[in-house]
């Protein structure tokens, strides 16, 4: 029986995702088995960050954005509910 990690199927959405804090957040998170969803402008930055993740044997996804524009916000939010059904950690640490 394997034992349950702390973040078992949480989603954990982390505006800036892509590099420095919000990165390693992500690496953290995902190897201790939540769900996570990255953002920022830099798609190159941010697949890199999923595949590591992904690699590692975690659940990991990307979407594009600047956090600048209300409609890309929305936008955030609305694909991480469609394809996870639930937004349960929000880590704001996009800086702009």
């Amino acid at each position: 029986m394997q034992t349950p990690q702390l973040f078992d199927e949480s989603v954990v959405l982390i505006t800036g995702g892509t590099s420095g804090i919000g990165k390693a957040t992500a690496e953290i998170l995902a190897a201790a088995g939540a769900r996570v969803v990255i953002t920022g402008r830099r798609a190159d930055k941010g697949n890199a960050v999923v595949d590591a993740i992904v690699a590692n044997g975690g659940q990991a996804a990307f979407i594009q954005a600047d956090h600048a524009l209300l409609a890309d916000c929305e936008r955030i939010v609305e694909t991480t509910l469609a394809n996870f059904g639930s937004v349960d950690i929000l880590f704001n640490n996009a800086g702009i």
